[in-house]
């Protein structure tokens, strides 16, 4: 409980809902877990379990694990 009250001070309250949800996500380096989303661009992509990705562009590497769906993966 306590531990609970701490964690929302300093972290978003989505945190503890389990998912993530966003149209697009950027950065040069973007890890993923349990996260919905449109597209994500990046140099260097990495995709965790529990995600459902519409679309990946990515410049340098991609991985993704088994527990997650990639819909369309482009390198550019």
């Amino acid at each position: 409980m306590l531990k609970k009250l701490l964690g929302s001070l300093f972290l978003p309250a989505d945190y503890y809902e389990g998912t993530l949800t966003a149209e697009s996500i950027e950065g040069d380096d973007v890890y993923v877990e349990y996260t919905q989303a449109e597209v994500i661009r990046g140099r260097n992509v990495v995709v965790g379990p529990g995600c459902g990705i519409g679309r990946i562009e990515y410049t340098n590497k991609l991985e993704h694990t088994a527990g997650s769906d990639v819909t369309d993966a482009v390198q550019i």
